[in-house]
């Protein structure tokens, strides 16, 4: 029994000594030395790596797999970020203008277009003139020069003349009036005569009154007139009417 005894207790001094070696050597290999490692593969066999930052890629590169994208109805797409002026270098080739088919008979309006100088002879017509034509213009003479005269009596125991025409405005004319002059013979005693000018112009009738003065005597009878300048009108187909009146009615 002794020695049996004897050798276990031999087994624990020996496990005792044993064990501290096996948890040295364990806590050396969880911390390892510190070794470069240096990976050469050629480009059959890459290693497989995850790209950080920017990175440089070389040669094409294709895309596969963009998605295809479906735009129904009428979209409105706003670029704000275009600049306002863009310059162009070279030549500018614009191969997809659409043709345009003009049926029917268009009206085009070109409301600032520049006539090109015209040279030769031209011919203009104006169709649209009023059918009346005025014989003056504002800064005109009278294109056709016209003058015209009537005479009347005063009978004893009258105070006026029966109205009596001076003339009648042809058609397609209008008359102005640009002299007006008359003169009279009365009796002894007598102051005055007096002359009315009825023109008919615009659609209404106009009177026109003329005073003359006693201008001396001649004969034993008192001579009397005026000279005046105006400027009157009467349309076309009228008559320009006169009549004298007196300061009594003797003789």
């Amino acid at each position: 029994m002794k020695p049996y005894k004897l050798y276990l207790l031999t087994g624990a001094s020996i496990g005792a000594l044993v064990a501290p070696a096996l948890f040295t050597r364990a806590e050396a290999r969880r911390t390892p030395t510190p070794t470069s490692v240096v990976v050469v593969n050629g480009l059959a066999q890459p290693v497989p790596t995850a790209a950080q930052g920017t990175t440089t890629v070389g040669g094409t590169v294709n895309v596969g797999n963009t998605p295809s994208v479906s735009i129904s109805g009428t979209p409105t797409v706003d670029v704000g970020n275009f600049p306002a002026t863009t310059t162009v270098a070279g030549t500018v080739n614009v191969g997809n203008t659409p043709s345009v088919s003009i049926s029917g008979t268009p009206t085009v309006d070109v409301g600032n277009s520049v006539p090109a100088v015209q040279s030769g002879t031209w011919n203009v017509g104006v169709n649209n003139l009023p059918a009346v034509q005025a014989v003056r213009g504002a800064d005109n003479p009278a294109l056709q020069p016209w003058q015209s005269g009537a005479m009347a009596t005063l009978l004893d125991g009258h105070f006026f003349t029966d109205p009596f025409t001076v003339t009648t405005v042809p058609g397609g004319k209008r008359l102005v009036i640009q002299h007006v002059s008359a003169e009279g013979d009365l009796t002894p005693g007598q102051k005055w005569i007096r002359v009315l000018l009825l023109t008919h112009a615009g659609g209404m009738f106009q009177q026109h009154y003329f005073q003359m003065n006693l201008l001396g005597g001649a004969g034993g009878d008192e001579f009397s007139g005026f000279s005046e300048q105006v400027a009157l009108y009467a349309d076309a187909g009228t008559n320009v009417v006169a009549q004298a009146t007196r300061s009594d009615t003797t003789g």
